[in-house]
């Protein structure tokens, strides 16, 4: 697929992909901003096992982020890892581990020197406690330590 004809697939996916579910085969039903999402969420995800012959099983923050991949580029497309990427060849579709390998996100736009995503288990004070949510549309700069990513590109 080429990379420019292809950002645009991938943005008209995501973006049909936030208002509902686009395949019903998917476990959760996944809306704006707000969403609850939590470790509890589960998904196992196989876009490694061709490459690497591993079956992720994935909470919260990875298993939202896996199920947007699936959606994007369907489930048999198989994904590659590259550790300590430079943030120019970051691609929308991409999924992210950040945060020392402890967050994961699904890069869904650049500009300048941004990154948009879109996350899963994101905490926020919700009624004077705290609660773990989707976000889409987080700006953050690209300088952001980018520990390794997953693209199926």
């Amino acid at each position: 697929m080429c990379f420019a004809c292809g950002k645009y697939i991938i943005s008209f996916i995501l973006y049909r992909f936030k208002g509902k579910l686009i395949q019903s085969n998917f476990p959760y039903r996944i809306r704006l901003d707000d969403t609850l999402w939590d470790d509890s969420m589960k998904y196992t995800w196989t876009g490694l096992l061709q490459n690497y012959n591993v079956r992720l099983n994935g909470r919260g923050c990875v298993a939202f982020a896996c199920i947007l991949s699936d959606a994007a580029f369907g489930y048999d497309t198989p994904a590659v890892q590259i550790d300590a990427p430079s943030s120019d060849s970051i691609r929308i579709g991409d999924i992210i581990r950040i945060n020392n390998d402890t967050h994961s996100a699904m890069v869904i736009g650049t500009d300048g020197d941004e990154f948009t995503l879109a996350e899963g288990n994101v905490g926020i004070a919700y009624n004077g406690s705290f609660v773990s949510v989707v976000r889409w549309n987080r700006k953050t700069s690209k300088t952001i330590a980018i520990d390794y990513v997953w693209t199926r590109w």
